[in-house]
């Protein structure tokens, strides 16, 4: 009987509807979607809000990225051109200094085989003079009287022979 009762309250399927009743349902159903279009226009406008949102964040960010980035990059540029001059000018230095001992030791050099050869002429001259003093010393030695030989200075025997 339950079956029954809910058939006779029911409206039938086929039974045709009322034209106020369908009226009703088209403005049932339109509010209805209008309700959910105007949902979904608010997200929309909300996602929209964000994303504007975002996107100015995004360029607040990238110019603040862009403007530092641009700023180390010039910083580094100075600092490498910088470090560039002083290498430049440390290897002028350098070549100036290698320049400087290698005149340097040339000039020792020099400066040595000159006194090397005073020494050299030097002692050539000694040995020539005690060559001399002792040949001259024997020849007279050998030519004086014995009262002479106990005088061994070249310049009294050079002096009694002058005299």
């Amino acid at each position: 009987m339950a079956g029954l009762e809910d058939e006779q309250q029911s409206p039938p399927i086929d039974s045709p509807l009322s034209l106020e009743s369908l009226a009703q349902l088209v403005g049932n159903m339109n509010d209805a979607f209008n309700a959910q279009m105007e949902t979904i226009s608010r997200k929309f406008s909300e996602l929209d809000t964000r994303m504007d949102e975002l996107c100015t964040r995004i360029d607040d960010n990238d110019s603040d990225v862009r403007v530092k980035f641009n700023q180390f990059q010039s910083s580094f540029n100075k600092d490498l051109i910088t470090m560039q001059n002083d290498i430049s000018i440390e290897q002028q230095r350098s070549q100036e200094s290698h320049k400087s001992i290698t005149t340097t030791q040339r000039s020792f050099n020099d400066t040595i085989k000159a006194l090397s050869d005073r020494v050299s002429l030097t002692e050539g001259q000694s040995a020539r003079l005690a060559a001399l003093e002792n040949k001259f010393q024997y020849s007279i030695t050998n030519s004086l009287p014995p009262r002479f030989l106990l005088i061994h200075s070249p310049y009294i025997i050079i002096h009694l022979i002058i005299v």
